[in-house]
């Protein structure tokens, strides 16, 4: 039933979309306090330290976001794409064009 709602091109869009997302949750990371924060303590340390951030406080923060969107779980996701494309593609996707198309 989910196979019938869900086709390639729904998928592919909201993966598109999810990733567009994604990168503007990022951008808006970047160019928010936090992350002028986290560019001044990059620049210099001690400066940071001087005008009164709590340097250990902010990199610890960064550690956080990193690892909740660090690129070494690259295996998890191609795990879950591939678990995704053979629920959605038994035949593979040769077999799925030939049952859409009717090749004999």
């Amino acid at each position: 039933m989910l196979g019938l709602l869900i086709d390639g091109r729904t998928l592919t869009g909201w993966l598109i979309f999810g990733v567009v997302v994604l990168f503007l949750v990022l951008l808006r990371i970047v160019n928010s306090p936090f992350g002028r924060v986290l560019q001044a303590i990059r620049e210099n340390v001690f400066r940071a330290e001087a005008l009164g951030f709590r340097t250990v406080t902010y990199r610890a923060g960064s550690t956080v976001l990193a690892a909740v969107l660090t690129p070494d779980r690259w295996l998890l996701w191609l795990g879950v794409l591939f678990v995704l494309s053979v629920y959605h593609f038994p035949t593979g996707v040769v077999g799925r064009l030939r049952a859409r198309v009717k090749i004999r």
